[in-house]
């Protein structure tokens, strides 16, 4: 990829370190930096449902979160990015949808290398170094809080384009204020513990999305996140 570092961040800086606004907007540069940077990241995960090098992807859909009120997410832009992602199969060819939740930082989190997808370093708009270090979003508490929030009231992201929901059941939903913890050795999902010492849950996120009800909870994926208008038309990435 022809992209020089002064190049990604001034993509960044473009759109306020949101990829969700770019990929709407249309914006060339910011689709072949995620490129980059995903294109690499993807392979290496156990829920990717692609098990060879030779697969294409493009957006088709996201949004994004606002912070937590309190959550100590300081200079992080929080975001769902929606792929479709294409691959040859014996019979054919097949498309996926895959989630991809992300937490892009102006400084790294501390503890969470593993979870790191990339980090681009450059000048930035006033000639000052710059950098961004770009995250697996569940593994941040910032955008779990986040997403916590959206579901307890009831809100709108900050795109507009979806909204949380939380089935009414007297259960009193933790905050990410204590132990926020990434089961490992899920195939297709990903699990995150949250405990606070008040209440506990846990918060599935379904990596590759399907229509209907979601074994094993028999549930609509909608009943936790209601789209309103979630898709956008899908544009290239290569």
């Amino acid at each position: 990829m022809s992209f020089t570092a002064d190049q990604m961040l001034a993509a960044l800086d473009k759109w306020g370190i949101n990829f969700t606004r770019a990929f709407m907007a249309g914006d060339g540069s910011t689709m072949k930096l995620l490129s980059g940077l995903l294109g690499g990241w993807l392979p290496r995960q156990r829920w990717f449902p692609v098990k060879s090098a030779e697969f294409s992807f493009e957006p088709a859909g996201g949004l994004s979160l606002a912070g937590a009120p309190g959550a100590a997410s300081g200079t992080a832009e929080l975001e769902v990015l929606l792929l479709a992602v294409s691959y040859p199969t014996p019979d054919g060819s097949r498309t996926d949808v895959v989630q991809v939740p992300l937490s892009i930082r102006r400084a790294p989190l501390a503890g969470a290398e593993p979870a790191l997808i990339g980090e681009m370093s450059g000048t930035g708009p006033a000639g000052t170094p710059e950098a961004r270090w770009i995250y697996d979003g569940v593994h941040d508490p910032a955008f779990i809080a986040a997403w916590l929030e959206l579901m307890r009231t009831g809100g709108t992201t900050t795109t507009g384009n979806a909204a949380g929901h939380l089935v009414e059941s007297g259960f009193r939903l933790p905050r990410a204020t204590g132990l926020v913890k990434v089961l490992t050795g899920e195939q297709s999902n990903s699990s995150v513990i949250v405990d606070d010492a008040e209440s506990a849950a846990i918060l599935k996120f379904f990596r590759v999305l399907s229509d209907g009800d979601t074994a094993p909870m028999s549930r609509p994926i909608g009943e936790w996140m209601r789209p309103m208008s979630l898709s956008v038309k899908p544009r290239s990435v290569s």
